[in-house]
């Protein structure tokens, strides 16, 4: 061992080796453990030894010697499919994972759990790996932002903790992540769950508790305050007032500004301030600024702003946040707080009327961002350093509230300026969700469309209307269709092929190349390096989209065709052989209705109040048989009037139309051209009804290049439905179906028993009808 040692270093003698901590015989012991392997295959056992060394806290070599070990062995040697072998694979994942390789990662954790999945019966693999694995490969997929995968991962994770019984801290903070993901994305029902599967792991995995319990317990009164069960709420918050007695003051804070919003629920606001300036008291003994800021933000907020329109108390409480703003001690997290605040008074002073004031704290609120910067700098600038779904949030709502006060600023001043400049602020905000969606695809959410998105585009196509800007108009009909088509795609996981991963491997790998380019001289032989590589990478990613548009139309059309379709395109390609496109927006205050003809557009705005009731009563006669017999006059009167509703201000020549219908659907077919008692007109008598998700999705083609499809119809009549549905049996649906068939050749029928969904589901995707 002497002469081993002294091979390390001449320099070192004998009476400092003896004295040389468990660190350097340990170091110098891997690096002849490494000397000696590198010739050779090591049998499971020094392969083993090795791979504890490598994943030892402080590295030895670096990683990228290491690699080269690892893929050494792995490639070269010939091992069993055992526990040490999946190591491995694990192993060079990590190290792909540390050098930003993430597709690589991914290919070797799902290698690895390919392995152990495969031989999980045998002795010789330890199936708890796979909760390590499948961590781990959620961590890589959340590197390329592609949340659901990583779910799905961190989902397995959990899983397999369950299954064999393994329950480490991989098994909290899976559960951790499942639930903060959750509640992010307003699933609050799931995300209790999850927390209470968290409170009880902790409680037996760990000794010192209250840290991790608490943010869960305040994780678990925030989804039932999401979910309005304010009751629920305020029990378990009293329960905690009286534990944290006991407790460190750090959670007090939390707890009563909670208890404030469920006193602001039921309207309790003398009671509801009692209990924010409580928490304010806590935050400040424990010198906790930016919860000071927060509480006295949302007291300006939540107890003077929304409830009564106060707007000088609340102005009052928003001077007094400004306090706990350090300019020397900002985070990100804090930068977006502070952003949120200059926007809260920018509105306060544009319900005064002080728009010179409003557009000076909106500057402010940018500033937070980038000195200096704008809406237009804005959406032009890196978004990966400063975007994140918490803070997307503030962000959205920050350049939706500008755009807004410019609208508001058109009405008080008639000025036409402010209202271009509110349509041009929707634009870009809408321009910002484009780069958003393909830097981070599966950021947006139900959540997101019910607060930021739908305001969005609302208020533009308002703007839209008082502007006479049926172009416009039409482009925000269609993006509104396009953000609830995305979190379509999210929920069904249509984002796992290869190709999408590789294609967010290599819009993460421009992102570095932009940001080291905006760093450094032009001058410089790095920046002309960079600008090769950027044209590289970007002619992979033009051949990526080319494929992934290929397989997945709806995804391309989604996430990476931002190209939008316009009026032009609707007239030359869907009004050919159909006289109109109808598309309707469900506003909060408004429904408007965009008709399209060969030779005009209309927007038409209808009052929501009358339309709502009208449909709503519409429905009830169509569903109802005895009711539509008995009180067939007023149908007749109630199926006219919204027949004017929508059509009053355009009439159409008889022919096929399009109907994108949005949130509400009815059938057009049976409304009521002409009242007249004795002989009303049907809409069906002069026109052929189709309808679609949006004109967008109809200018896909999605039969090209599908070598999948062999047959031409398919057809399904079950006749009689399971009691359990209370469905009228379908008589003559299957002789219907026979007859419809013959019209086809390769035609196929699923008929009575067979007319299963899941007969269905494995057979449809080969027709083309």
């Amino acid at each position: 061992m002497y002469f081993i040692l002294t091979g390390c270093s001449r320099a070192i003698r004998l009476k400092t080796l003896l004295v040389k901590t468990k660190r350097v015989f340990i170091t110098c012991w891997s690096f002849l453990i490494s000397i000696y392997l590198l010739g050779q295959c090591p049998d499971q056992n020094a392969l083993f030894k090795r791979l504890l060394v490598i994943t030892g806290r402080e590295p030895i070599d670096s990683s990228e010697s290491q690699l080269e070990e690892l893929t050494g062995y792995q490639r070269n040697c010939i091992y069993k499919h055992d526990s040490v072998h999946a190591f491995l694979l694990q192993k060079i994942g990590e190290l792909y994972y540390e050098k930003n390789d993430y597709l690589k990662a991914i290919q070797y954790a799902r290698a690895a759990i390919q392995m152990i999945s495969d031989n999980a019966g045998k002795s010789s693999m330890n199936t708890g790996y796979l909760i390590r694995n499948y961590f781990d490969l959620g961590d890589y997929y959340g590197s390329l932002n592609k949340i659901g995968d990583r779910m799905n991962a961190i989902d397995s994770c959990i899983l397999m903790s369950v299954k064999y019984k393994r329950f480490d801290e991989y098994y909290l903070y899976a559960l951790w992540h499942r639930a903060n993901f959750l509640f992010d994305i307003g699933d609050y029902h799931r995300c209790i769950g999850y927390v209470k599967m968290s409170i009880n792991a902790s409680s037996q995995l760990l000794h010192d508790k209250n840290d991790y319990y608490n943010r869960f317990f305040n994780m678990q009164v925030n989804s039932l305050l999401g979910l309005h069960e304010y009751e629920s709420a305020e029990k378990l918050l009293s329960d905690q007032l009286a534990k944290y007695k006991l407790l460190s003051k750090n959670y007090h804070g939390p707890v009563y500004a909670q208890m404030a919003e469920v006193e602001i629920s039921k309207k309790n606001y003398s009671k509801a301030l009692s209990s924010y300036h409580k928490a304010l008291q806590a935050n400040r003994e424990i010198h906790y600024d930016r919860g000071c800021l927060e509480i006295l933000e949302n007291i300006g907020y939540y107890v003077y702003y929304k409830p009564k329109r106060d707007i000088n108390k609340a102005l009052a409480n928003y001077i007094m946040a400004l306090g706990y703003i350090d300019p020397k001690n900002q985070t990100e997290l804090q930068k977006f707080e502070n952003l949120n605040l200059f926007t809260n008074i920018a509105n306060v002073y544009a319900e005064k009327n002080n728009f010179d004031s409003a557009f000076y704290y909106f500057q402010l609120a940018f500033n937070q961002i980038k000195p200096g910067v704008d809406e237009d700098g804005l959406v032009n600038s890196p978004l990966d350093s400063f975007i994140a779904y918490k803070s997307m949030s503030f962000l959205t709502a920050m350049l939706i509230d500008k755009a807004d006060v410019c609208l508001k600023a058109f009405f008080q001043t008639h000025h036409q300026q402010y209202l271009k400049d509110a349509l041009r602020i929707y634009k870009v905000t809408d321009r910002l969700l484009d780069r958003i969606k393909m830097e981070q695809s599966e950021i947006t959410s139900k959540l997101f469309w019910r607060q930021d998105s739908h305001r969005l585009y609302e208020h533009a196509i308002e703007a839209s209307y008082l502007d006479h800007n049926v172009a416009n108009a039409f482009y925000f009909y269609e993006k509104s269709r396009a953000v609830l088509l995305n979190d379509q795609l999210n929920q069904q996981n249509k984002t796992s092929s290869d190709d999408i991963l590789a294609q967010a491997q290599v819009k993460k790998k421009m992102l570095q190349l932009k940001w080291e380019q905006d760093t450094i001289q032009p001058s410089s032989g790095r920046y002309a390096q960079i600008q090769n590589e950027l044209f590289t990478n970007n002619s992979k990613l033009d051949e990526l989209g080319k494929i992934i548009k290929e397989q997945d139309p709806l995804y391309y059309q989604s996430f990476l065709d931002t190209s939008g379709i316009t009026l032009l395109d609707v007239r030359n390609r869907l009004l050919k052989d159909h006289v109109a496109l109808l598309e309707l927006f469900t506003g909060d205050s408004s429904i408007y209705a965009l008709l399209i003809t060969a030779g005009d557009v209309s927007l038409s705005k209808i009052d929501k109040s009358d339309f709502d009731s009208t449909a709503n009563k519409y429905a009830s006669y169509i569903s109802n048989l005895s009711l539509l017999n008995r009180d067939f006059g007023n149908y007749i009167n109630t199926a006219n009037h919204l027949y004017l509703l929508i059509f009053r201000h355009s009439r159409i020549s008889p022919g096929r139309i399009i109907i994108s219908p949005d949130t509400r659907y009815f059938p057009f077919e049976a409304l009521v051209t002409d009242s007249t008692p004795t002989s009303p007109v049907y809409f069906l008598a002069d026109h052929a009804v189709s309808y679609t998700y949006s004109a967008r999705y109809l200018l896909n083609n999605f039969a090209e290049n599908r070598s999948d499809i062999s047959e031409t119809f398919l057809g399904v009549a079950p006749v009689r439905y399971t009691s359990s549905l209370s469905l009228s049996a379908l008589q003559g649906s299957d002789l219907s179906l026979n007859e419809i068939g013959s019209y086809f050749n390769n035609s196929s029928k699923l008929i009575r028993e067979q007319a299963s969904k899941d007969n269905f589901l494995k057979q449809y995707s080969k027709y083309e009808i």
